[in-house]
């Protein structure tokens, strides 16, 4: 018993030692690769930071990006400044009017601003102020008819007058007589206009077309001016549109031209005439 007692002692001291290192071992190798994964992590953070850290230094060199350009022409009536709060806002250059600013400010507020801005210049400026004013109707009307080459009769259309009256109660229709004698006299005034602006110019080139008119079968013949004005900008109007019978010889074209120039008082500005 002594025996099995003893040998069973020295088999199990014997084996301890054993145990015990298998199980250092294990947890030094555990521990090995703890402190691997751990390095790679680091390094894996590091190579990441850089990485961002030159990404940031080339968008620092790239600079900001550049602000979306406003292609609407109505952005040239407004402007961005700051408010008494240090908001920024959008203003109007005509009324000094504010709106919001937000990251895509609509044009159709801005374009609805402008067409109620009492200080925006317009080019046709509103005919009605109050009260209805049939003379300022005639004359308007007469501009249109020249504007788009409508016939007189237009005016004694049912559906224009009907158009008229839905919008202008006061609206009294006009005869064709009436609207050739407003067209002559808005002519009259307009001639006027470019006779005195012709006094001011040095230079003038005219060009000449001869056409047929199919329909009336009448020969005619136009002449326009042409010339630079103050500010550099090439300008052309219709001078004269004149009927001419055949065989229209060039005798009777130099008349016709010579004809135009002294009515409108600029026979000793011509430059050339093509």
């Amino acid at each position: 018993m002594n025996i099995s007692a003893s040998t069973s002692f020295s088999i199990t001291d014997s084996t301890s030692p054993i145990i015990q290192s298998d199980e250092e071992t294990l947890e030094q190798t555990t521990s090995d690769t703890n402190e691997e994964m751990i390095n790679r992590v680091d390094m894996d953070t590091i190579g990441t930071e850089k990485n961002i850290e030159e990404a940031s230094k080339d968008d620092e060199t790239l600079g900001p990006k550049p602000k979306r350009q406003k292609k609407s022409a109505v952005w040239s009536n407004f402007t961005e400044m700051k408010d008494a709060d240090g908001v920024m806002k959008i203003s109007c250059i005509h009324c000094k009017k504010m709106y919001s600013k937000i990251k895509t400010t609509p044009t159709t507020q801005l374009h609805r601003h402008l067409q109620s801005c009492a200080n925006y210049p317009t080019s046709c400026p509103s005919l009605y102020v109050g009260k209805f004013d049939m003379e300022k109707m005639k004359e308007s009307v007469a501009h249109w008819i020249m504007m788009h080459e409508h016939p007189f009769s237009i005016v004694e259309e049912e559906g224009f007058n009907l158009m008229q009256r839905k919008g202008m109660p006061e609206w009294r229709g006009i005869t064709i007589n009436t609207a050739k004698a407003y067209c002559i006299s808005v002519y009259e005034a307009e001639k006027k206009k470019l006779k005195s602006l012709l006094k001011n110019v040095n230079k003038i080139s005219l060009t000449t077309d001869c056409g047929k008119s199919k329909n009336q079968k009448i020969e005619y013949m136009v002449i326009t001016g042409h010339w630079i004005d103050e500010s550099w900008k090439l300008q052309k109007r219709v001078l004269n549109f004149v009927h001419i019978p055949p065989p229209r010889r060039g005798l009777e074209i130099a008349n016709v031209i010579w004809r135009c120039l002294e009515d409108w008082g600029i026979n000793g500005k011509i430059h050339t005439i093509w």
